[in-house]
């Protein structure tokens, strides 16, 4: 019986090493050119990290993003995932007299903000 569960198990892990030869070329494809964007308005990026102090007086540390109009000019941003994007990482707020779209987003728990990228 022992036998059979470990040839199962070897099977499958071969198995399992021809998948992701064959997947993993898919997800690995280098793009030469990013192309910039059509949009109405530049985007800016601020980083920050805040803290906050719980009612039990635990200090907890949190990054954030503020992504914003900005009449600076942008070029080619990489996240920390390898993601890119065409942005002014911390370019000035834009001086308009337009009007522009909030929108406040949490990502969710146990989640990353790099999962939402393709709002801005």
């Amino acid at each position: 019986m022992k036998l059979s569960l470990v040839l199962g198990l070897a099977a499958t892990q071969r198995l399992a090493v021809i998948f992701l030869i064959f997947l993993l070329p898919n997800f690995s494809q280098v793009v030469s050119e990013y192309p910039a964007p059509e949009r109405t308005y530049e985007v800016g990026l601020l980083s920050f990290k805040m803290d906050f102090v719980d009612h039990q007086e635990n200090l907890h540390t949190f990054d954030a993003a503020v992504w914003y109009p900005t009449n600076d000019s942008v070029s080619v941003y990489t996240y920390s995932n390898g993601v890119k994007s065409y942005l002014a990482a911390d370019g000035a707020l834009a001086q308009s007299d337009s009007t522009y779209p909030l929108i406040i987003f949490n990502h969710g728990f146990n989640a990353t903000e790099m999962q939402s990228l393709y709002l801005k």
